[in-house]
């Protein structure tokens, strides 16, 4: 039986951080995210279904890939997580493609 090949969801997404221990504080008491568990300098995040593996390296890449994360009101949203103080937006508020926040070790959108 040759089936073709069929990719489901995407199961996890790696990023790396300078500082595990404020990309922790970061992740998940910022944003929010439920913390799985943690091992040394590894950190996983439940990200609506998609697991988020956050891995320590003391000169993490310049560039990597942006995580975009869903909200039901992007104004609702943009007020919350500026009201914590933590969150620097570079653009109007507006859709979410146009929407950009200083993150942790990165931009997130």
């Amino acid at each position: 039986m040759n089936r073709p090949l069929q990719l489901g969801v995407i199961g996890q997404v790696s990023r790396t951080v300078s500082d595990i221990r404020r990309a922790e504080e970061w992740y998940g008491g910022v944003l929010g995210l439920r913390h799985l568990y943690s091992f040394g300098t590894l950190a996983f995040y439940d990200c609506g279904g998609t697991r988020l593996f956050l891995s320590q390296d003391e000169n993490p890449p310049a560039h990597e890939s942006i995580l975009y994360l869903s909200v039901d009101d992007i104004r609702r949203a943009q007020a919350e997580l500026a009201a914590r103080r933590r969150i620097h937006t570079r653009s109007a508020p507006g859709t979410q493609a146009r929407r950009r926040y200083r993150g942790m070790d990165g931009v997130l959108q």
